[in-house]
């Protein structure tokens, strides 16, 4: 008998409260497409600050995988080790976000916020990427990465391959006001994480994962 072996992603979390008796299905495309969201545009209103202090250039790359099966989950992670390498204390922060092609290939749009003067070596004509094919270009504003996480498709995680990280976000601050602004940023996301650990404190637990709302619901011991 043959066997599916095909890989899904769990869609759906449940939380149970067994001091209410009662349970709730949390959505957990929508939960990492909204975070996603937070942080890209976050990042961006940071980056938009810095430029206001200190003289950035914005560099806009692109990142293409030539054939689906060379993916592996740790490329971007590679490749951004050897480009912070290269740029050192002329990096000041830098975003990407993964999307899915058709064909079912992941390339990445990637935008850098440097010193002024910084020279960016061709990912590709360098070696630095050796997966595909690249593009440089100058952007205008730090939110132009923002155009990449309002895609209807991105919110569908099952077509990206097992273990493919969906965005990342990087700062490394000079001191002044834009890092003040960061740090209390930081303050208000404590302040977040203390209100959810209050929310298992009153009673809820994770009680599995399905990749069906249908599975899910059966999960409800209620």
């Amino acid at each position: 008998m043959s066997q599916n072996t095909e890989w899904c992603r769990r869609r759906y979390i449940v939380l149970i409260n067994r001091l209410e008796k009662r349970s709730v299905i949390l959505d957990n495309f929508e939960k990492r497409y909204q975070k996603l969201r937070a942080r890209v545009s976050e990042w961006s209103r940071i980056m938009d600050l810095l430029r206001t202090e200190y003289p950035c250039r914005l560099v806009m790359i692109t990142l293409t995988i030539a054939k689906v099966e060379d993916y592996n989950p740790g490329i971007m992670r590679d490749y951004m080790k050897k480009l912070k390498q290269h740029l050192g204390k002329n990096l000041y922060g830098f975003a990407w976000v993964a999307e899915i092609q058709k064909r079912g290939a992941v390339h990445y749009h990637l935008l850098l916020s440097v010193k002024r003067g910084t020279r960016i070596n061709k990912p590709d004509e360098s070696g630095m990427w050796r997966w595909g094919a690249s593009r440089i270009e100058t952007a205008r504003t730090p939110f132009y990465i923002c155009t990449y996480i309002g895609k209807e498709r991105q919110k569908d995680l099952s077509r990206y391959p097992k273990g493919c990280r969906t965005y990342a976000v990087s700062y490394r601050l000079p001191e002044g006001r834009t890092k003040a602004f960061l740090e209390s940023l930081r303050e208000s996301k404590k302040l977040e994480r203390e209100r959810m650990e209050l929310l298992r404190d009153l009673g809820w637990e994770y009680a599995g994962a399905t990749v069906t709302e249908g599975y899910a619901k059966m999960i409800n011991p209620w």
